[in-house]
């Protein structure tokens, strides 16, 4: 099975950024939301195989790959040393096109 993005980067524009603390297994942390409009228009491919019983039943190839909306990117738990964030959520805060 064939999944990439391709060549065409992701691109992110009109970026907000906020920070704001959460509260983690009893301790306060801070953590940074991006959230910016997503415009993708990429050149990837996807592949998806569907077998039952060691047949295959569907086959569907995906290309030309167009995804918009606003993208939201959270750097979760900021600490002091590199990469200066413990975790990373990316997520759609509403359905993309």
């Amino acid at each position: 099975a064939v999944s990439n993005l391709g060549k065409t980067p992701c691109k992110l524009d009109d970026v907000q950024s906020q920070e704001y603390e959460q509260e983690w297994r009893g301790q306060k942390s801070k953590n940074i939301l991006l959230v910016g409009d997503l415009n993708y228009q990429g050149d990837g491919e996807m592949q998806v195989l569907l077998k039952a019983r060691g047949a295959d039943v569907v086959k569907v190839n995906l290309n030309d790959i167009v995804i918009r909306g606003r993208l939201a990117v959270e750097l979760v738990r900021l600490i002091d040393v590199p990469p200066w964030f413990s975790g990373i959520r990316v997520y759609f805060p509403d359905a993309p096109e």
